[in-house]
């Protein structure tokens, strides 16, 4: 008699097609049962069980196996059951692979950016891009980001808005994140007249921020402001050197209203001016 097998060979014990199914671990503890086609082996041929974590052998040898909802707890869990027939041992395996269910954590949207309320803008015909991004929490399905002109919708005549979904595992949760990119394709006068609005929606709340364009201060702006600065601080220092005397005289008055709580005596300041006598026959 012959006998025809097919044989799959498979990258590693852990591989999917090996596995009797996954299983989420939300419980505090869990209960693996053996796959039923090894416990009804180990049950007809009255054979002893044995279970392995990730393939290293556990000590035990009960029928199913209890388990905690913790990281060290989830892996590959193998079921074994020893078993004999005609004098002759035999092993029969079945794995489930356990996963930690990911919590659910759903808060009021937070805007990420912008940060400020004002954003600096380039010259006038430039091209400029705001980012609208806002978190909504962990595990999340439903985080949106839009950018709004005015109160109403972007309008698509020299603008474009595109919204981009994004995840980032933490301690084995999904942070949620959303963004919107608004182009602005020429920045004009009327956008620095109009208010922008970075609006984000999650599965129940949604927040908004206001925001402003502003000039952006060019090289020549600050070198014109250094100049402006520097000719006061000049004019500044020829006063106090030329006219130092008629400040003090001109400020006498307030200055010695503060000395007459001890003495209320008048002093009268004379200046003298030497001249250039003449010379003598």
């Amino acid at each position: 008699m012959i006998f025809f097998c097919r044989i799959h060979v498979v990258k590693s014990e852990s591989d999917p097609k090996l596995l009797y199914g996954e299983i989420s671990n939300s419980n505090k503890n869990m209960r693996v049962s053996c796959p039923g086609p090894i416990a009804s082996i180990c049950n007809n041929f009255r054979g002893n069980f044995s279970w392995k974590k990730d393939f290293i052998l556990l000590e035990g040898n009960q029928k199913d196996w209890w388990i905690g909802n913790s990281q060290v707890d989830k892996g590959v869990y193998t079921c074994v059951c020893t078993w004999m027939h005609n004098s002759e041992v035999y092993q029969s395996t079945g794995s489930r692979k356990i996963s930690q269910e990911r919590q659910f954590v759903n808060i009021k949207p937070g805007i990420l950016s912008p940060e400020g309320s004002k954003v600096p803008a380039g010259e006038e015909g430039s091209v400029m891009k705001l980012n609208c991004t806002i978190f909504c929490g962990k595990n999340v399905p439903t985080c949106d980001a839009e950018w709004k002109m005015n109160g109403s919708p972007i309008p698509a005549d020299g603008y474009s808005n595109e919204t981009q979904s994004s995840s980032r595992v933490v301690n084995n949760s999904m942070d949620t994140f959303s963004t919107a990119v608004l182009t602005i394709n020429k920045v004009s006068a009327k956008d620095f007249q109009a208010t922008f609005t970075c609006t984000g929606r999650g599965l129940h709340d949604s927040t908004s921020k206001n925001i402003k364009l502003i000039w952006r201060k060019t090289t020549l702006d600050l070198v014109m402001e250094f100049l402006g600065l520097l000719v006061c601080c000049l004019c500044v220092a020829v006063l106090l050197r030329c006219f130092s005397i008629d400040i003090i005289l001109l400020l006498r008055p307030c200055l010695s209203l503060a000395k007459r709580k001890k003495d209320t005596r008048i002093y009268d300041a004379y200046v003298i001016y030497q001249t250039k006598r003449p010379d003598k026959d």
